[in-house]
């Protein structure tokens, strides 16, 4: 039987599949979120899959990179919606700019720093919000549209949204096929985008490579265990939380029911 392919949203496979390696596929990713052209990538080693952090919950597997000597980016994708996920993107922002400044590094010397989030779900306060990809920067609050700085940037693209979009759309937009791949890679769509797409060709052709790894397959699995693990511990002691709170609540309720019957029986005394 065929073995089913892995998914790119499951951080080890998405980090193995845009590795160093894969050089010329990071490229056409990130040029497709960024919409421009990319001649020169840094990639920086450090973040892609290490084995000793498969059960790491901070998301450890992501790629970052450096893009013609001048660009910061960082790229997450996020399978469940842990209601922290702006604050997730500005903490990942907020690293990767911080991280620039060296022992005798000049304020001036920092460079445009931008954090991506590409979320297997909708935020809540952007469902709203038209379009699967939204670019966040810091503006004046009095709708001058006056930006104060460009070396701050969020990019937010929930996969979700993308049902919206008909495929003569798809077609046309790069960033909408690179998501599509990413969503589900076996879909008709997809099939349809490789034959005129052959980054997006290699990309589904590279991971059928990765998915046909035993040592892979077993780290993704290992990976997606340990989210579900971490899902369910979390249920469980929300659970065990409310449960407490509902006993200490009746508790505070049966107190307060004798505190108020000794003041009715003083009252009825005094009578």
């Amino acid at each position: 039987a065929t073995k089913k392919i892995l998914t790119p949203k499951n951080d080890v496979v998405f980090s193995a599949l845009f590795s160093a390696k894969n050089e010329n596929l990071v490229k056409s990713f990130i040029s497709s979120i960024l919409n421009q052209d990319i001649s020169e990538i840094d990639m920086d080693k450090s973040t892609h899959l290490i084995k000793n952090f498969i059960h790491d919950k901070l998301g450890i597997l992501d790629l970052r990179v450096k893009l013609d000597n001048k660009v910061y980016c960082n790229v997450e994708v996020q399978m469940n919606d842990e209601g922290n996920m702006t604050e997730r993107m500005l903490y990942y922002w907020a690293k990767l700019y911080d991280g620039q400044i060296q022992s005798g590094s000049k304020y001036k010397d920092l460079e445009k720093t931008i954090s991506v989030g590409i979320l297997n779900f909708e935020l809540d306060n952007l469902k709203n919000l038209p379009g699967y990809c939204s670019k966040w920067k810091i503006i004046d609050e009095n709708g001058r549209k006056v930006i104060l700085t460009d070396l701050f940037e969020l990019i937010i693209i929930e996969l979700p949204k993308l049902a919206k979009c008909g495929i003569d759309e798809i077609k046309k937009d790069k960033l909408a096929q690179w998501m599509l791949f990413i969503n589900n890679p076996e879909s008709v769509e997809v099939k349809e985008i490789m034959e005129e797409n052959r980054d997006i060709k290699q990309a589904v052709e590279t991971l059928e490579e990765i998915s046909d790894d035993k040592e892979m397959r077993r780290l993704a699995e290992l990976r997606e265990k340990a989210k579900l693990d971490e899902i369910s511990w979390t249920y469980n002691a929300e659970q065990r939380g409310i449960k407490k709170g509902e006993a200490r609540g009746r508790q505070e309720g049966l107190k307060e029911g004798e505190k108020s019957r000794n003041a009715k029986r003083c009252q009825a005394k005094t009578d």
